[in-house]
This record gives structure tokens, sequence and C-alpha cells, in this order.
């Protein structure tokens, strides 16, 4: 219980701060930003791909997800 409040305080720690950025920021930097969290996440679903054990219940989830 006390993560999930952790969490959800740092979520909107977080979204704060990036509202006050977002103002100052250039859009060509708001791009790359977005871009790069993409690419990590798109990393951290690839690593966590490779490491699952059943590819059938990840292909499951995958087009239940779709």
């Amino acid at each position: 219980m006390r993560g999930t409040i952790l969490n959800a305080g740092a979520v909107a720690v977080g979204a704060g701060i990036g509202l006050l950025i977002r103002k100052e920021m250039p859009p060509d930097y708001q791009s790359v930003v977005m871009t790069g969290l993409g690419l990590v996440t798109c990393g951290i679903g690839i690593k966590m791909f490779l490491a699952s054990r059943n590819i059938l219940v990840v292909a499951a989830a995958i087009a239940a997800g779709g």
C-alpha cells in the first residue's frame, strides 16, 4: 500500500514539473524527449519479452490488448 501511494505521489510531482517545464522547453526538445522515452519503453518491453518463459502467454496478452 505504501508503494502505491509513493508511486502516485511521484507521478503527480513529475507531472507537475513537466507542466511547468513544458512551457519553457522548445518544441524540438520536446520531440527529442518523447522519442527518447519511447525508445526506453520499447527497450524495456523487448527485454521483458526476451526474459519470458512462455511466449504464448505474451502473444495472448498482446492479442487481448490489441
